[in-house]
């Protein structure tokens, strides 16, 4: 090979090289130019992504502040409170009442909860989206009710309690006792409410209509079960075991004139109605040893008495009362030897034998007490909180 073929040789690989390298650039350029377009588009994306994420979250925190706000202006309004905050004995996320709606072209879903286990604070969560993009606020409120509820002591007697009165067995009151007037150092409850302020205990009724007035005397025996509303005009005794079907709602019962003996009064194991009973003429046992035991399994109250007249009342017995007695008219004779589970409103009292009275707070929301507004209510919202 001459050096003249050396030379051409030679220059045909360098182009070749050249060209490999030119071509291997152009590729470098071209990935690193696509791999730019592509980082671009993805920091574009995300900008455009954080941008709604950030109007969803101006949504949700107005939104939230809002209602938080609002339960803070309304918090004693309870009808319209009821709209939007669950009751008390409704705590728990899975209780919570939402309300879905949009906010200048924004869809959210509006969440209200109290929390278990503290049902003073309510919490408030909203969630909204732009464009599939989705943020949330979430706030936190504490509840705080003061005034004076109906039954929030174990006896209320609205005239003063004296030595006669406690007649040995005050220390048998477990919850306090508060009266309108001055009450005994005898007394040996929980805790003592001496001279507390007047307060006004009207007349309770019953949702109309109850049905077709049965009139004359009624006497309700062994083995009698009630299954729906009555409305006796006369005199209703009852003995024996007499049970109230409270499975899944309130039932009412009215009559003029009560009278027991020997009685056991039962609702039904794991019914969620309560069962008011409406006295409006007398509420006495037919004989001095008469009885009345109510629900003697129960330790939670289903049973609300309710008489408002003027003459004197009797209630007896020797096993478990689990009731509430509202009476805040008549003097009652508390005799025999029963655990009364609930709470008393009387106008005033005297022990005899050796009942024993263990205080439990009904909840008022949604019985006729709550209906009439029969008690002060003052609701303050306060620490409003941002959560994470």
């Amino acid at each position: 090979m001459t050096a003249c073929q050396k030379r051409s040789l030679s220059l045909r690989g360098r182009r070749g090289s050249t060209l490999a390298l030119a071509i291997i650039l152009f590729l470098m350029v071209s990935i690193l130019a696509m791999a730019a377009a592509i980082l671009a588009d993805g920091e574009i994306r995300q900008v455009v992504a954080d941008e709604k994420s950030q109007e969803a979250y101006y949504v949700a925190r107005s939104v939230t502040e809002t209602t938080a706000r609002w339960i803070q202006a309304n918090c004693s309004n309870r009808n319209e409170i009821a709209k939007v905050v669950p009751q008390e004995a409704q705590a728990g996320e899975d209780n919570a009442k939402t309300i879905s709606a949009s906010l200048d072209g924004v869809p959210y879903s509006l969440k209200v909860w109290r929390k278990a286990g503290a049902t003073g604070t309510i919490l408030v969560e909203t969630r909204a989206q732009v464009d599939g993009v989705g943020n949330y606020a979430r706030m936190s409120v504490d509840e705080t009710v003061s005034g004076y509820l109906l039954f929030d002591h174990a006896i209320y007697s609205r005239s003063a309690i004296g030595p006669k009165e406690v007649n040995g067995n005050a220390q048998r009151i477990e919850g306090s006792v508060a009266s309108e007037g001055s009450i005994t150092d005898e007394i040996n409850a929980t805790t003592v409410h001496p001279n507390e302020p007047a307060r006004n205990y009207p007349g309770i009724v019953p949702p109309e209509p109850l049905g077709s007035p049965i009139a004359g005397n009624v006497s309700l025996g062994e083995g009698t079960i009630m299954t729906e509303n009555r409305d006796y005009t006369g005199t209703v005794t009852m003995t024996g075991t007499v049970t109230i079907d409270n499975t899944s709602r309130d039932i009412h019962i009215r009559m003029a004139h009560f009278r027991y003996d020997r009685l056991v009064l039962r609702t039904m194991n794991g019914g969620t109605g309560n069962v008011y009973i409406y006295v409006t003429g007398s509420f006495d046992g037919d004989k001095n040893n008469a009885d009345m035991d109510v629900d003697p399994l129960r330790m939670t109250p289903k049973i609300f008495f309710i008489y408002t007249g003027y003459t004197d009342a009797t209630v007896r017995g020797n096993d478990w009362m689990a009731a509430y007695f509202y009476m805040p008219n008549s003097k009652v004779d508390l005799g025999g030897n029963p655990t009364v589970y609930g709470a008393m409103i009387l106008g005033s009292f005297e022990f005899q034998g050796k009942s024993k009275i263990v205080f439990r707070k009904p909840e008022i929301e949604g019985t006729p007490f709550d209906d009439l507004g029969l008690f002060d209510r003052t609701v303050t919202v306060s620490n409003l909180t941002w959560l994470p």
